[in-house]
């Protein structure tokens, strides 16, 4: 069985940063093909979507001294 020595983190993160080569050269792509790569500048959208503040979550919420019981539904509560 072989062992290796385990840097410490900083010790790894500096020496990571001082071999990596930073790109210069910028690429206009689709986002489908941007996965795996680095985002270069800013991203702005055009327009806010939706318009309004909106939280989309479904789901319940109880106490965790009713978990395991039979609970009724007390409320219902509709996006937007």
């Amino acid at each position: 069985m072989t062992t290796f020595d385990a840097l410490p983190l900083q010790e790894a993160c500096d020496t990571a940063v001082a071999h990596a080569i930073p790109k210069q050269e910028k690429e206009i792509i689709s986002v489908t093909d941007a996965l795996g790569r680095v985002l270069s500048d800013t991203l702005v959208a055009k327009k806010n979507l939706p318009s309004f503040n909106n939280s989309a979550m479904d789901g319940f919420a109880f106490r965790s001294r009713d978990a395991g019981k039979r609970l009724n539904v007390a409320r219902i509560i509709f996006a937007g």
